[in-house]
């Protein structure tokens, strides 16, 4: 059995469907809807992933990254520095 929506046109063109279906569907703000015509009788419509560089995860938005070299390298630094300093804390309070 299959399911059909509404999808309907507001005032100003813009299409408007239910949150439901824009859940079931995956959208969030910033996607496209790509119309294309396939024959005069078959329009399909396909969801174009945004091009911004954030996710949402449980409703906090997220930048993706991956580190490069130099951050990873930085990052390491910056790590054993804290170790040291944490280090040479605890042998002044010993």
């Amino acid at each position: 059995m299959s399911t059909t929506t509404d999808i309907r046109v507001d005032n100003q063109g813009r299409l408007v469907l239910s949150t439901r279906l824009a859940h079931l569907l995956g959208l969030v703000h910033g996607m496209t809807l790509v119309v294309e015509e396939e024959t005069p009788d078959a329009t399909y419509m396909r969801i174009q992933k945004p091009h911004t560089p954030y996710i949402e995860k449980q409703g906090v938005f997220v930048i993706p990254a991956q580190l490069g070299a130099f951050t990873s390298d930085y990052v390491s630094d910056v790590r054993e520095q804290r170790l040291d300093d944490l280090w040479s804390d605890h042998a002044r309070s010993a």
